[in-house]
């Protein structure tokens, strides 16, 4: 009981953290959810920084340009100044015309100054428009970091926790097996004891045979004597007799049968794999012509053919002749789809040849294809002949045409293989090839390599069981026709018979289709189950012989007990017929008649009670090995989920490093183009602050002049 209520603690935890598994799930999904908003979002941030560095060197050029024009009025100034210098003397005979071209050059220099300074506003507009864009981007970066270290460490303190659980089952289940090993040593000594009883039972045993042996030579003998003579020589004389049957030879048979379907499951599964992957080799060329399309719909129809190859080959296991002939016309139809569809494999590889990138090489490779594609159906085509023949001529030449068949299938696929290799190893080494297609081409050649694998088994299996196979096929022994007819009609007499009887058992047809929809429906399961299920049987059949041995010890002593007894009760009879007695004679058989009786009743009582208590514990132990293997398998499961959650957190860690060293690369390049468009602002502020006062004193220098030149005239106008 306290086992049973630990088992039920271990049973609770284990739904809890099933329970939880889901929830650890989702959340693994969100972080990737936001994962992936994550990296979209760097990629805009990405984008906009390259937009903004693509304005600041266009602000830059600008600049640059503007730079340019100053340093040209400046040279422009200094020119027009060195010329009012030489032209001081000259003054007085051109005052008027001098004096209208400096006003137009001001006029010049004003206009274009106050572009200079739009131009120059309009660019700290842009500056300080993308500076609030970018501190703005930068608070919500910062507020999504926030919130994404949250989520991360209630994730990492989740594991954690979980981590702890897991420590802990593990311990307990450690515990556990430790027990069981312990009881298993303890069995193992019992069954060494088991073993010891069981070789001196042997011995009786070969006591008993050689008794037996003689027994057997004495009814030989009555049975030569007496029986009549059976002539075996002409099967026409036995013809009508029942055929004699073997289990051994039953047994032999069902095992070659099972295990050729499972070589022919094999290969129509690889086979179609193949043809499927040929299928999206066609899809990934360019050219869609009429031919290549035909090819696909034929390359997509493949599975319906080699799945009724293996269905009724399945069904053949165990069953009469007609899915024998099912299967045989099922193969034929596989061989009339091999016939279309090779033609139209040649056409494609044609078309192929005639592409641009197909250099001589590829074209010789593809013209050795479609001789391997031509070998394989004549080898397709050959094994459906002989298995048709096989029906109706049931010989060992024919069996060894059908073997040899299945040996050329081998060497053209073997061809095929080699050849598509080369083919693939040229192909690869052209640069105009897409990914997809070298995808398409691995995917072939490891289905390849894989069908190469199942054929050889296939044929190493034939020649392995050549003699078994004639044995099974030839039939030496031929009824007679009378024989059938007989056999309807006492089939139909026992329908007859059984038709009256009122019967609760599920009938016969019935009950196969129930199991059919069951298999249908039943669930894969995984490799470890059925791995579980085979090591608990075997240990069920390993205790139940123990169990069996243990009470056959037991049998044998309580029977050499009576031996004893016999003997004392024989030398006590002996003794008094030596005395005289005989009243003590005529009881002694009567008591020891009862002995045996109550002997044999206590036996059985013992044999059954020790059967049901070792069926119990066996029950018991192999419930509980399922159950450890159960949490065993999953604990490892949910490591493995807990060490690919840890990979992807340190992924997302590194990519959150490498954003913040982005981000800080960016503030420092932001802050260095600020300083040196601060820089030459301030530089450009300077320099028109100069060349205002230039101006101002050229207009000074102006008003000067024209004061003096005024002055001469008006000392004129005086003196008229």
């Amino acid at each position: 009981m306290v086992e049973l209520q630990k088992y039920q603690k271990l049973a609770t935890e284990y739904s809890k953290l099933k329970a939880q598994l889901p929830v650890l799930k989702e959340a693994v999904k969100d972080l990737q959810i936001t994962e992936k908003n994550l990296k979209e979002e760097i990629r805009e941030k990405d984008s906009s920084i390259r937009r903004l560095e693509q304005e600041l060197e266009s602000t830059t050029f600008r600049n640059e340009q503007l730079s340019a024009r100053v340093e040209f009025l400046q040279n422009e100034l200094t020119s027009v100044e060195q010329s009012f210098k030489k032209k001081n003397r000259k003054l007085n005979l051109s005052n008027s015309g001098s004096l209208q071209s400096l006003n137009d050059s001001r006029d010049v220099f004003d206009e274009e100054l106050k572009q200079k300074i739009s131009e120059n506003a309009a660019l700290h507009k842009k500056l300080n428009e993308a500076r609030e864009k970018y501190n703005n981007e930068l608070e919500t970066l910062r507020v999504d970091l926030e919130q994404y270290k949250r989520t991360s460490e209630q994730c990492d303190d989740k594991i954690k926790t979980i981590q702890t659980k897991h420590k802990e089952e593990m311990e307990v289940l450690t515990e556990k097996k430790l027990r069981l090993e312990i009881q298993l040593q303890k069995q193992t000594k019992e069954l060494h004891k088991a073993i010891s009883s069981g070789q001196r039972e042997l011995t009786l045993r070969e006591s008993i045979s050689q008794d037996l042996g003689t027994k057997l030579k004495l009814a030989e003998n009555l049975i030569n004597n007496n029986v009549l003579f059976n002539n075996r020589k002409n099967n026409f004389y036995t013809s009508l007799d029942l055929q004699p049957f073997y289990r051994k030879s039953q047994l032999r048979t069902s095992e070659l049968i099972n295990q050729s379907s499972k070589h022919i499951k094999d290969f129509c599964l690889a086979f179609s794999n193949f043809l499927t992957y040929l299928e999206q080799r066609c899809d990934c060329y360019l050219n869609n012509g009429g031919v290549r399309m035909r090819l696909c719909e034929l390359l997509h129809k493949n599975g319906t053919y080699t799945k009724a190859v293996a269905k009724s080959f399945g069904e053949f296991e165990g069953e009469s002749n007609g899915y024998s002939m099912e299967f045989i016309h099922k193969l034929v139809e596989l061989c009339s789809y091999i016939k279309v569809l090779v033609p139209y494999l040649k056409l494609s590889l044609d078309e192929e040849n005639i592409l641009s990138f197909c250099t001589t090489s590829l074209s010789q490779k593809n013209n050795e294809l479609q001789s391997c594609f031509d070998s394989l159906q004549a080898s397709f085509q050959k094994l459906s002949n002989y298995l048709s023949i096989l029906i109706d001529v049931k010989e060992s030449r024919v069996i060894r045409e059908v073997l040899l068949s299945v040996d050329c299938m081998q060497t053209s696929l073997n061809d095929l293989s080699a050849t598509f290799k080369n083919k693939i190893i040229l192909e690869q080494q052209l640069p105009t090839i897409p990914s997809q297609l070298r995808d398409t081409n691995e995917c072939i050649l490891k289905s390849l390599h894989s069908l190469i694998t199942v054929i050889s088994k296939l044929a190493t299996f034939c020649k392995a069981n050549n003699e078994a196979f004639e044995d099974l096929i030839v039939d030496s022994h031929k009824t007679h026709p009378y024989s059938t007819v007989f056999r309807t009609q006492t089939s139909g007499y026992l329908k007859s018979i059984n038709s009256l009887l009122k019967h609760d058992s599920v009938p016969y047809e019935k009950a196969i289709k129930d199991e059919k929809i069951l298999k249908s429906s039943a669930e894969t399961k995984e490799g470890l189950a059925e791995q579980v299920k085979d090591l608990s049987v075997k240990c069920l059949k390993l205790e139940q012989e123990k169990g069996q041995l243990m009470l056959d010890n037991q049998l044998v002593n309580g029977k050499l007990d009576k031996i004893i007894k016999k003997n004392k009760n024989l030398a006590e009879d002996n003794r008094k017929l030596a005395s005289g007695t005989i009243s003590d004679n005529v009881l002694s058989p009567n008591v020891q008649e009862k002995d045996d009786i109550v002997d044999l009743v206590r036996e059985n009582m013992i044999k059954n009670h020790f059967m049901q208590r070792v069926n119990k514990l066996t029950v018991d132990l192999q419930y509980t090995e399922s159950k450890c293997l159960d949490l065993v398998s999953e604990c490892k499961s949910a490591h493995r989920r807990f060490k690919y959650s840890e990979e992807v957190r340190q992924s997302l860690e590194k990519e959150v490093d490498l954003a913040k060293k982005n981000v800080s690369r960016l503030k420092d390049e932001l802050e260095t183009i600020t300083k040196s468009y601060e820089d030459q602002l301030a530089t450009m502020s300077e320099h028109l602050a100069n060349m205002n006062d230039k101006l101002a004193k050229q207009t000074e220098y102006i008003g000067e002049l024209e004061a003096i030149t005024n002055s001469p005239k008006n000392d004129r106008k005086k003196k008229r």
